[in-house]
């Protein structure tokens, strides 16, 4: 498989089969690059509960389309590991000794958990693969992770359009949105950075997904209003200039739903 620095437009992707996530063998062929980043060794505080250590990295996105059928739209996250920042230009040899090959994002573990569950709240993933770098690349041996889910057919959510829904339309949106986020509580994984961009709502067939778990968090906690307010699916009352800003909870009766 193909790291970060070999991936452009017209690349293909080959990843294998899984039989523990029930997909075949696929090529992705990518289309365009939505964004990548570097991602500095850090302590994963916002990932877990017991923080570990995160390897310096790469994380991109990118659209693409399914090689073999055009019409299967999707979008590719890609996690390689990446040298720590100042040992660049050592040896290969040098980096080789920073290699993790093991190392797997949350993101990763959330998508794997929701598909082997078969979560229909999420879109579905349709290919994984995890491998390592080989001898020349920027870490020998380090790790490098595929994620490849669909492009459902929906617009992602915002405050603007939400709003200007009727009524009953807002409370669809809602019913719909809670059973979706009650199902992947299920499985102890939410998205982090909650915010009404994780949702993908579908006008015309009224199909909802959560999105957007490249920041994954675990959770136990369960279903409350609290979650309506941080996706910005009710609004608190208005507050004046010396008045506390309210916070999701206790009573509910004077935020606009």
């Amino acid at each position: 498989m193909t790291d970060i620095s070999q991936i452009f437009a017209g690349a293909q992707i080959t990843l294998p089969s899984s039989a523990a996530l029930g997909l075949d063998a696929s090529t992705w062929l990518i289309d365009e690059e939505v964004y990548d980043n570097r991602i500095d060794g850090v302590n994963e505080h916002m990932s877990s509960p017991s923080p570990g250590t995160m390897p310096s990295g790469w994380k991109a996105k990118y659209l693409c389309h399914d090689l073999h059928n055009p019409h299967t739209e999707a979008f590719m996250r890609v996690f390689s590991q990446c040298p720590d920042e100042g040992t660049e230009r050592f040896p290969p040899h040098i980096r080789a000794q920073q290699a993790d090959p093991s190392f797997e994002h949350y993101e990763a573990k959330a998508r794997k958990a929701f598909q082997q569950g078969r979560c229909r709240s999420v879109p579905p993933l349709l290919g994984w693969g995890q491998s390592v770098q080989g001898e020349y690349r920027p870490v020998p041996g380090g790790y490098i992770t595929h994620l490849v889910w669909e492009k459902v057919s929906g617009e992602v959510l915002s405050p603007e359009f939400f709003w200007s829904l009727s009524q009953s339309r807002r409370d669809l949106i809602r019913d719909k949105f809670r059973i979706a986020y009650q199902e992947i509580l299920s499985f102890g994984w939410v998205p982090g950075g909650q915010h009404i961009g994780k949702i993908i709502w579908n006008e015309e067939s009224t199909d909802l997904w959560i999105s957007g778990f490249h920041i994954s968090l675990r959770t136990e906690k369960q279903w409350s209003n609290d979650v309506l307010a941080h996706f910005e699916l009710i609004k608190p009352p208005p507050r004046g200039p010396c008045d506390p800003l309210l916070r999701p909870r206790g009573s509910w009766d004077k935020w606009k739903w």
